[in-house]
């Protein structure tokens, strides 16, 4: 899969899974339901969650403490709702990548970063360096976010 994460463009060994594929691959990444038919009963399971913003967030957060990668689905480029889940799983406590996957634009990059998420996977068809260009839209941030860049109050306050 390629990935936008640490401020570069790279490929990584994590792959979507569809529910239909049989025999998962080592780095599979799937579904809530799926997940929990696959994963072991206790300790850290070896396979990447996917979730929806039509997905329980109690079975979210239940899972987040045995998961080593969360990717967030966008189904389209105006469902705010991936940005609010970004949220919820940092303040849960997540510390793993929180990797944003589907229908994601170049001007959400920024944004994106700022609610959470450590790596971004742009579709195929999408200029991966035109999302590690977009990291840099902005110099100067005016509100506080996950991402815990100091604030232009802050940095003044600090002068």
């Amino acid at each position: 899969m390629r990935i936008v994460s640490a401020g570069q463009l790279s490929t990584d060994a994590w792959e979507l899974v569809g529910d239909a594929v049989e025999i998962l691959p080592a780095c599979a990444i799937v579904r809530l339901p799926r997940w929990h038919q696959a994963s072991p009963v206790s300790g850290r399971s070896p396979f990447g969650l996917l979730i929806t913003g039509d997905d329980e967030r109690t079975a979210i957060l239940a899972a987040l403490p045995r998961c080593p990668l969360v990717a967030i689905e966008f189904a389209s480029f105006g469902d705010g709702r991936g940005y609010s889940l970004a949220r919820l799983v940092r303040d849960a406590g997540y510390v793993g990548d929180l990797r944003a996957v589907g229908d994601i634009l170049r001007d959400q990059v920024f944004f994106l970063t700022r609610c959470g998420f450590s790596s971004l996977a742009p579709a195929a068809h999408v200029d991966g360096e035109d999302f590690v260009r977009g990291l840099r839209d902005f110099s100067a941030v005016y509100q506080t976010a996950a991402d815990q860049r100091p604030t232009v109050a802050q940095l003044r306050w600090a002068r």
